[in-house]
């Protein structure tokens, strides 16, 4: 029932890099590298937009917490309390995106999630999920069959993921609604990177590749409310 949705929101972010760029084989030290840098500036956007300021409770699942089991896990427990809002910010594949060591978020996990609600009849609050992993447009409808309001998704690879990320989160953060935010901010990123583009046809058909989409309950808004810490 709608008056049994709590009005708090929590933010759970899915976060694992893996040292990946591309198709590259990098050395392993700059994988290393690029892993721990990048893990670190998603961490400190967030505090720089003060997301602290907009969902009661944040939860990152870093490295080895990236894992299907533990963010399962994480949701449910989170989203007995308050509605779980879900940043997937990993890389993905046409299977789903990818966790620690290549644990993936399937539809075997997301299978999992939908039969905690169903089978087991739980209350599973889940809120709105935004990712940056590739592919990601393909597992939206299994994400609202979950229980999600609503759900972003990116229609072959992303190229795009900065800065589409910050102006999502600065625009909903502001009070626009998830649909608007996201497609917003993802059309910035399209006419900033074309114009850096110019010609080149590979990197044009890269930035085509990370077009978005949004499914679910576009009208979702962030309501601000009072942190109460990140773990």
């Amino acid at each position: 029932m709608e008056n049994s949705i709590p009005r708090r929101r929590s933010l759970v972010v899915f976060l694992e890099n893996g040292g990946a760029f591309g198709h590259l084989n990098l050395p392993p030290t700059l994988s290393r590298a690029l892993d721990y840098w990048s893990e670190r500036g998603a961490r400190t956007m967030l505090s720089m937009l003060g997301a602290d300021r907009h969902w009661q409770e944040i939860r990152v699942l870093e490295d080895q917490r990236a894992r299907p089991d533990e963010l399962l896990s994480t949701l449910v427990g989170i989203s007995q309390r308050a509605v779980a809002d879900l940043l997937v910010l990993t890389h993905g594949l046409p299977e789903g995106a990818v966790g620690w060591q290549g644990a993936c978020l399937d539809q075997g996990f997301l299978n999992e999630l939908q039969a905690v609600q169903v089978g087991h009849g739980l209350p599973l609050h889940l809120g709105c999920v935004y990712t940056i992993a590739c592919h990601s447009a393909r597992q939206a409808d299994a994400w609202l069959a979950a229980g999600a309001q609503a759900v972003n998704g990116v229609l072959g690879e992303n190229w795009l993921p900065v800065p589409t990320l910050p102006l999502f989160l600065a625009r909903w953060q502001k009070g626009a609604t998830f649909g608007e935010a996201a497609l917003t901010a993802h059309l910035r990123a399209l006419h900033w990177a074309r114009g850096l583009a110019g010609r080149d046809e590979t990197w044009r058909g890269r930035i085509e590749a990370s077009r978005q989409m949004v499914a679910g309950r576009r009208d979702v808004r962030l309501a601000a409310g009072l942190s109460q810490g990140r773990v």
